[in-house]
């Protein structure tokens, strides 16, 4: 693969990570339950911010483990 394929690899980590991990978080914080703009805001209480922190390690996990393949790819 080429760098520009895993640069789209990573933003779309990256898009994903954020999306479906730290905006419920965000929104949790501030009180926003109601607000159903990720998945993950749709589950039940305690279920809802177990799954958005797991998203956002999974996704810090997979931007390594992509940055070290597009390291590698171009050595």
């Amino acid at each position: 693969m080429d760098g520009k394929t895993y640069d789209l690899l990573s933003f779309v980590t990256l898009f994903v990570g954020v999306w479906l991990g730290v905006v419920p978080l965000v929104v949790k914080l501030f009180g926003g339950d109601h607000f159903r703009i990720a998945l993950t805001l749709a589950l039940p209480t305690p279920y809802d911010v177990v799954v958005a922190v797991a998203v956002v390690l999974v996704a810090f996990l997979l931007l390594v483990v992509i940055d070290g393949a597009k390291k590698r790819a171009s050595a």
